[in-house]
């Protein structure tokens, strides 16, 4: 039998089936994806808030930056080990979007196995996307700044009056920005299903990125409007749950006002941390959920799109961790 495509309504059928009968496979690795993120943030971050707490109740208003340097030091492996974080989650969450969207078994600590195994191969991915997305984006920010303070410093040369010529500052950056995020969106959806063509066809970076890029050719509008609809849900399923997390702040900061909590530092300490507790399970919650919806929509129209180029009818073993079956 013949594959017959999916139309967008079936593709936000299949979704929800996938949602609603897999979510807890897709929501596993991405929830301990979440908490690492998290527990990684605390470590590099937290340091440094306690230590502007501890100044703040000594009473010390004018701090020096001798009082942070130690507490800087955190910081600087921050960046790269939430690239290695990304790198890892990308072949994680892409083979188990793929298993459950065809419904064979995975779990977490397979994913993250295959993830360690292909490291170097998406760490290669990862940065050939951002020098082909970000960086003619960061180069055209730099000539544009640089030919605005040309431009302002013929225009003012021998004048004390630079506001005018200031005033046109904010009109090119919009004029910038409006056709650099088009091109960062465009290219992101054409490279978006790169990760699931390395997985699902065992393919090398460059190769999987050309692959994206043919699976997306004449369906940029069919990916950039399901994406949309889970974003639009998730923003709207955030929304339900954070207003329940303020109804809380708010009772604390109740609380701690009519137990004075200004003037008893031990209380104040006390729900200042229940406070970062709680917002830091509800940011690994909505990080699970929103990446695990993501995932799977990805899933479901790299299946779509590679079926309705290579439609298949006999189906047989697949031969790698995220292959489709091949005739």
């Amino acid at each position: 039998m013949n594959y017959v495509p999916m139309t967008f309504g079936m593709v936000l059928s299949r979704f929800f089936e996938l949602m609603r009968t897999k979510w807890r496979t897709l929501i596993g690795v991405s929830l301990s994806y979440g908490a690492i993120i998290i527990v990684v943030l605390l470590a590099c971050m937290g340091p440094l808030f306690w230590r502007i707490f501890s100044l703040t109740q000594s009473g010390v208003e004018h701090p020096e930056l001798s009082d942070f340097v130690w507490y800087l030091l955190p910081l600087a492996v921050l960046y790269p080990l939430m690239i290695i974080l990304v790198v890892l989650y990308l072949p994680a969450v892409a083979l188990v979007s793929l298993r459950a969207n065809r419904n064979e078994p995975v779990s977490s600590g397979e994913a993250w196995g295959y993830a360690f195994s292909r490291f170097w191969r998406f760490l290669w991915l990862v940065i050939r996307q951002l020098l082909i997305i970000a960086l003619p984006v960061f180069a055209g920010a730099a000539v544009l700044l640089g030919g605005v303070a040309g431009v302002i410093a013929l225009a003012t040369r021998g004048s004390e009056d630079k506001a005018t010529a200031f005033a046109f500052m904010p009109l090119l950056f919009i004029v910038f920005y409006i056709p650099a995020a088009c091109y960062t969106i465009w290219l992101g959806i054409r490279f978006i299903l790169s990760s699931y063509a390395a997985v699902g066809e065992d393919l090398g970076a460059a190769k999987a990125m050309a692959r994206s890029w043919q699976l997306t050719q004449n369906n940029f509008w069919r990916i950039f409007g399901s994406l949309l609809m889970v974003f639009l849900m998730m923003y709207a399923v955030q929304m339900v749950v954070g207003f329940f997390i303020y109804f809380f702040v708010i009772i604390g900061v109740i609380v701690g006002v009519a137990g004075h909590a200004e003037q008893n530092p031990v209380l104040l300490g006390v729900l200042i941390g229940l406070g970062v507790a709680l917002y830091a399970v509800f940011i690994t919650i909505i990080i699970a959920v929103q990446q695990s919806a993501i995932h799977g929509m990805l899933a479901i129209l790299y299946d779509d799109l590679r079926k309705r180029l290579e439609p298949v009818t006999e189906p047989q073993p697949p031969v790698m961790p995220g292959a489709l079956p091949t005739a």
